[in-house]
């Protein structure tokens, strides 16, 4: 016996309700875009939210690499290259950046909001 998920209604079974048949009729089932295998849709699951938790992972990991080397940069940067409050100028930041940004994170320029963000933390 094999157990299935509906995902369209066949005979009194509506979608979203499971049963079991043989496996012939199962496999029958599945081939028709009725049923599907429970256990295979929870791996498929399972492997995509693995793939997305890594995506995560490496985006994360790029925007601290890319944290890490603006911080870098503003504490590089010349007398002129902050305002009269003493902020790190973004057209300063930019300047400098992309020589030290490795390809992946050289998609955007440095934002107010950014340099923002980094210098509270270099301050901190």
């Amino acid at each position: 016996m094999k157990v299935v998920r509906f995902v369209k209604t066949y005979r009194m079974y509506q979608p979203g309700e499971r049963a079991g048949f043989a496996k012939a009729e199962a496999d029958a089932l599945i081939a028709q875009g009725l049923a599907v295998d429970p256990d295979v849709v929870a791996e498929q699951q399972k492997a995509a939210a693995e793939a997305e938790r890594q995506k995560l992972a490496a985006e994360e990991e790029a925007a601290t690499q890319r944290r890490a080397v603006i911080a870098e940069v503003i504490s590089a940067l010349p007398e002129d290259g902050f305002t009269k409050s003493g902020v790190p100028e973004v057209d300063a930041i930019n300047a400098l950046l992309n020589d030290r940004l490795p390809d992946f994170a050289k998609h955007d320029q440095v934002t107010a909001a950014e340099r923002d963000a980094v210098w509270a933390e270099a301050k901190a």
